[in-house]
């Protein structure tokens, strides 16, 4: 009985030493973590970073304000470097549809349900590898076709290249 133990117990330490890898950090690899209530602007930010988060705090937040809805959408073309933007902007043209129509009617159709809505950031989290970004992001919703405000989290990734966002999609 006691040799079927020690035999267990040895293959298991076996499985585990041959199922153990090792990870790799490059040491390019940062990760940069953003609070509301904080500024991640540092001095030993490159500029890459701060197009980076420029980016998605721009791409996040969003009001009903016609004045702040023009600044992000041309604020998105600056930054823009291929059409993986291009969504996002359709997006924008049709919420600024919807906010018209909402204004004047005062009612919402089904479909712009989804479009029709405020957010504010809550936190994001920058993670890089070269020219490389992951962000994961948390913010809260608001809409006149609900009550209340619901919290989301999404995570993106996209590159910087020259101060300009390439190949920019929501990660599923």
């Amino acid at each position: 009985m006691k040799t079927r133990y020690v035999l267990l117990l040895c293959l298991s330490f076996l499985l585990v030493a041959c199922s153990h890898k090792e990870v790799e950090i490059k040491p390019d690899e940062k990760k940069i973590v953003v609070e509301k209530e904080q500024s991640s602007l540092s001095e030993n930010q490159s500029s890459s970073d701060l197009v980076a988060e420029t980016f998605i705090k721009t791409y996040i937040e969003q009001s009903f304000e016609k004045e702040n809805l023009d600044q992000k959408e041309s604020d998105l073309r600056r930054l823009a470097g291929d059409s993986s933007l291009d969504t996002a902007l359709s997006d924008l043209s049709a919420l600024k549809s919807e906010l018209a129509e909402y204004r004047k009617t005062k009612t919402i159709r089904t479909s712009a349900s989804f479009i029709l809505v405020e957010r504010e950031l809550v936190a994001l989290e920058v993670y890089k590898n070269g020219e490389k970004y992951f962000v994961s992001v948390k913010f809260k919703e608001t809409s006149p076709a609900y009550s209340g405000e619901i919290e989301r989290r999404m995570q993106y990734k996209f590159k910087v290249h020259d101060s300009k966002i390439f190949q920019f999609e929501e990660i599923l």
